[in-house]
């Protein structure tokens, strides 16, 4: 579940407070595009990862660089497909908060709190309701 965060919602940030004129409170677009992003970060990183391993500046020479590229170009759609699928798994194993916050030259970003999943409830004039959530 993805939950956007007031702005008068306490945040702290690397161990520092963010002052009240430095947040905002995202607007929904924002946080979808923000979620977006992180949904795809997973599987791009294990494949930056998986191509720096096969520059030929790893090998001792250009015949094992040869072999082990021969093999990388063989698995390479497999093996990126399971990082997607992992990334499907872990990634909604986590509820996600999104605050806004202006860094120093006034641009907006997100901050992101990753929490394991959790469905929390409040209960109004005796009704139980889900917290907002899109």
């Amino acid at each position: 579940m993805v939950f956007i965060a007031s702005k008068n919602d306490e945040i702290n940030f690397i161990g520092k407070k963010i002052l009240d004129s430095k947040r905002f409170t995202p607007e929904k677009n924002e946080s979808y595009e923000a979620n977006t992003v992180i949904e795809t970060q997973y599987a791009n990183a294990r494949q930056h990862q998986l191509e720096k391993q096969h520059e030929i500046s790893n090998y001792a020479d250009s015949s094992d660089w040869q072999k082990s590229m021969k093999v990388y170009k063989e698995q390479k759609q497999k093996l990126i497909s399971t990082f997607e699928k992992e990334q499907t798994k872990k990634i909604y194993k986590f509820d996600r908060y999104f605050w806004g916050y202006l860094n120093d030259y006034n641009e907006r970003l997100i901050l992101i709190r990753f929490d394991p999943h959790k469905i929390m409830y409040n209960t109004f004039s005796g009704e139980r309701f889900e917290l907002m959530y899109f």
